[in-house]
């Protein structure tokens, strides 16, 4: 259903667009209240306009809705038990922790569906608030000296009505994150950008950009695939506003290629000098180029497997690289394979370059790097983690494995590669953290609710289970409860 901004945003973005233009090329006026806006949020009015635009509050009232619904199934009435004794005692006693996790978890629930509506709140107010100031600044007498003379300050003056209204809602949703979360975490820096397979050495900057001073620390990222579903690279737009969807031009050490953008180009809090340009969205000969290239590689990968066939080698291709024009030295295909040994492919090497006419490399991937380039899902369904996001691969070893109390079966432990999963090395020091000041299985320890002897871990709860002496239940405490250190320091200080 459309409100008041939906009504004012078309027309107001021609005039926020015209805004942006007299300030990028005129600059700010001297001593004008823009300024500390620009440099709070990082953002130009237009872009501050379709920010608050995106917003909207039917999906989260939706999901508030259906998280109560939801926290009514974890509502439940005590049951008392059939038998006395111990065994009625023990079924009191679970039935207890089990009530009171269910309503743990619908109070949970239900508080989250108390954010989410306060958020929707927070979205159609900081709309009205976008709306009213888009209706001053569109009659106002500023937007008529815009349009015939190009005022700069008159073009400063909309900008920061507008992007008042913006702060203020910036601020206002600050402090709703500050206060349902207690702060906000850092902000996650983009991972660093490197070539297509990641063999190549990093890319190099060959474009500029025209920015404003005042907002010198900011900066726009967008993120663009080579393959759809594939690695992500993080690229500064320049001048170039690039949608989802469109092909663009990015700089690599064979010269330009065409990318799909996945991730709209939009402002980031942090510093973005360091990360390559795009050099343009692409064109039609640009277009035509990539199709000619991704046709090449299927040739020379077709090629390459029929070759590997009658030459009887124990290779597998995986990926193939195709380069018009190498440096001058004309076209060049890169093929990278696997093989459990070392291959002579002298004579296989002659026969492509007679067969595809062109300078032909192979190389030789470990089982590691074969995954990252293919691509997969992990037993735990998502993609891999080196076709993502992973750079570098750090050495992961059983005792990793171990630390965790994780099975020693290899059809458990293992990744797509063969070799042990990455991810183990993820939770590894907080098992090690852990381990170092929690009880050993067997020690004797004193819990609020008596004496016990412990008989497992809980690492992600940060607790140790423990078979009481009084009765022979299970209790789960704290680690800090059951460490003798710590009970002493309570014991000494309060």
């Amino acid at each position: 259903m459309a409100d008041a901004l939906d009504r004012l945003a078309a027309p107001a973005a021609e005039l926020l667009a015209r805004v942006d233009a007299v300030l990028v090329a005129h600059g700010l006026p001297v001593d004008h209240p823009i300024a500390g806006l620009l440099r709070r949020l990082g953002a130009l009015p237009a872009d501050a306009l379709h920010a608050i635009c995106a917003q909207r509050s039917g999906p989260l009232r939706a999901a508030a809705s259906e998280l109560r619904r939801q926290a009514q199934g974890y509502e439940y009435q005590r049951v008392a038990p059939d038998w006395d004794g111990a065994a009625g005692e023990l079924f009191a006693a679970q039935q207890e922790a089990l009530l009171g996790f269910l309503a743990d978890s619908g109070a949970r629930l239900r508080a989250t569906a108390d954010h989410l509506d306060e958020v929707a709140e927070w979205v159609d107010s900081s709309r009205r608030e976008m709306a009213e100031a888009l209706a001053d600044v569109l009659g106002s007498v500023e937007a008529v000296g815009l349009h015939t003379t190009g005022d700069p300050r008159a073009a400063a003056t909309i900008g920061a009505r507008v992007l008042a209204a913006a702060d203020s809602a910036h601020t206002a949703g600050r402090d709703l994150a500050a206060g349902a979360t207690g702060g906000l975490p850092p902000p996650i820096p983009p991972p660093p950008v490197s070539s297509r397979w990641g063999f190549r050495r990093k890319t190099v900057v060959l474009a500029d950009r025209r920015r404003l001073s005042s907002v010198s620390q900011m900066g726009m990222l967008c993120a663009v695939s080579f393959n759809r579903y594939g690695r992500l690279y993080y690229f500064d737009p320049a001048e170039f506003r690039p949608q989802v969807g469109d092909r663009v031009l990015i700089p690599t050490d064979d010269g330009p290629e065409v990318a799909e953008c996945v991730w709209a180009a939009q402002w980031v809090s942090e510093d973005t000098d360091g990360f390559p340009k795009l050099l343009g969205l692409a064109g039609d000969e640009d277009v035509h180029r990539d199709e000619l290239l991704r046709k090449r590689k299927a040739e020379a990968k077709v090629a390459a497997k029929k070759l590997i066939r009658e030459h009887a080698l124990p290779m597998k291709v995986v990926a193939v690289d195709h380069v018009l024009d190498s440096g001058g030295q004309g076209p060049r295909t890169t093929i990278y394979f696997t093989a459990p040994h070392r291959v002579d492919f002298r004579s296989l090497v002659r026969d492509l370059g007679a067969t595809l006419h062109c300078r032909v490399e192979l190389r030789q991937l470990s089982a590691r790097d074969s995954a990252r380039v293919q691509g997969g899902i992990g037993s735990c369904g998502r993609d891999l983690c080196c076709a993502t996001f992973l750079t570098d691969f750090e050495p992961v070893t059983i005792r990793m494995a171990k630390d965790q109390d994780l099975p020693l079966n290899p059809l458990r432990i293992s990744g797509a590669c063969g070799r042990l999963m990455c991810c183990l090395k993820y939770e590894h020091p907080l098992y090690q953290k852990f381990q170092a000041s929690a009880p050993a299985v067997g020690a004797r320890v004193s819990t609020p609710e008596g004496d016990g002897r412990v008989v497992g871990h809980s690492v992600p709860r940060d607790s140790v289970v423990v078979r009481l002496d009084a009765d022979g239940s299970r209790c789960s405490c704290s680690r800090a409860s059951v460490c003798g250190p710590r009970q002493a320091h309570d014991e000494h200080y309060g």
